[in-house]
């Protein structure tokens, strides 16, 4: 991580572009997931979770596009499958540790009312980090499509990252 920032804010400040600092971390959909648990890890200033998902932690033991003893498979003919809850994923405990361990971190999830592909997940993250502070936590409802990105939320995260 380290050598890919000092590579990344090397090739910008050849461009005339200075960094000011700030690391946001963005996870949509599975990215959510993933983003939730390295923020445990690497504190940045801010999280956005879009569409977050969340997987059963045996989801972590499967291999890509096989099934096995009926749990979670990513891809493959079969699609996503959900034979367990995710109620005991990393990333939901995840992100309520990052809040308690960040002071001045933020976290924004952005909901979409109608999302079939993760449902109520973007509610327990949202809960999760509002647990240890809800000033530092936003919340986006809006209308779209698992996958879409709307100007809301292009606004909203714009917003967002301004405020850090």
């Amino acid at each position: 991580m380290r050598y890919a920032m000092g590579a990344l804010v090397e090739e910008y400040e050849k461009q005339g572009i200075r960094w000011n600092g700030k690391l946001v971390l963005i996870g949509d959909s599975m990215g959510g997931e993933v983003m939730s648990v390295v923020s445990e890890k690497l504190f940045p200033d801010g999280v956005i979770l879009t569409e977050p998902a969340a997987y059963s932690v045996y989801a972590h033991h499967v291999k890509f596009g096989k099934r096995h003893n009926e749990e979670p498979v990513f891809g493959g003919d079969d699609g996503v499958i959900r034979s367990r809850k995710p109620d005991d994923s990393f990333a939901l405990e995840s992100i309520g540790k990052y809040m308690g361990k960040t002071p001045k971190g933020k976290v924004l999830v952005v909901e979409f009312a109608s999302d079939r592909i993760v449902g109520k997940i973007p509610q327990d993250y949202k809960a999760s980090a509002e647990v240890v502070d809800s000033i530092r936590t936003s919340h986006l409802l809006t209308k779209g499509e698992h996958g879409a990105t709307p100007a809301e939320e292009v606004e909203t995260i714009k917003n967002f990252v301004k405020s850090l």
